[in-house]
């Protein structure tokens, strides 16, 4: 690809990522929260986000069926959502403060037909933050799961299994230091 004065620009390829580890704490019988842990392989000084996020999207750590009892890879769906739907664009930065009050809204809300998480299971994720080094982190919530957590019984859901979530919440974590991506979730049927 050529620009205005005919020079080559060099088009960067996708990250690619392997995964460290996966995580599920069962908030109560009708929640989860789930932790996926990538390693940025090969790269070296700046990062593109909007690659970066299509790169994440793309790969097949990302394109599953989440429940809050069951998980399976599926090609072209992540949780409530198909694939297709889902835009870098879509991902919001959120800062540090902004993230915790959201974060633990979604996970101590009362919810419709979901019992409230004990004092308990709240402490164990505040370790686990602590653990994924928030401060060091860019944090970025997926804009999709605000329409989706509005959603009335009833309205059209984007696949068929969809409608066995009542609530999702997705925040990435990426520390460019260590290389990581973190994929936050909290689901709820």
């Amino acid at each position: 690809m050529a620009d205005k004065d005919n020079s080559i620009l060099n088009l960067q390829p996708p990250y690619l990522f392997s995964e460290e580890y996966r995580f599920n704490l069962r908030l109560h019988e009708h929640g989860k929260l789930r932790l996926i842990s990538l390693n940025i392989l090969d790269f070296e000084g700046d990062i593109n986000l909007l690659i970066l996020f299509q790169s994440l999207i793309n790969s097949s750590y990302y394109q599953e069926v989440m429940f809050d009892h069951y998980t399976s890879p599926s090609n072209g769906y992540h949780g409530p959502f198909l694939i297709k739907n889902i835009d870098p664009v879509n991902f919001n930065e959120l800062k540090k403060e902004v993230f915790q009050e959201v974060f633990f809204g979604a996970l101590t809300k009362v919810k419709k037909d979901t019992p409230l998480i004990r004092v308990e299971k709240t402490d164990k994720v505040r370790s686990l933050l602590k653990y994924l080094d928030v401060d060091n982190s860019l944090i970025f919530s997926l804009s999709n799961c605000n329409l989706f957590n509005r959603l009335e019984s009833g309205q059209k859901y984007e696949h068929e299994w969809s409608h066995a979530i009542n609530y999702f919440f997705e925040f990435i974590l990426i520390n460019l230091r260590d290389k990581q991506i973190n994929c936050l979730y909290l689901v709820y049927e």
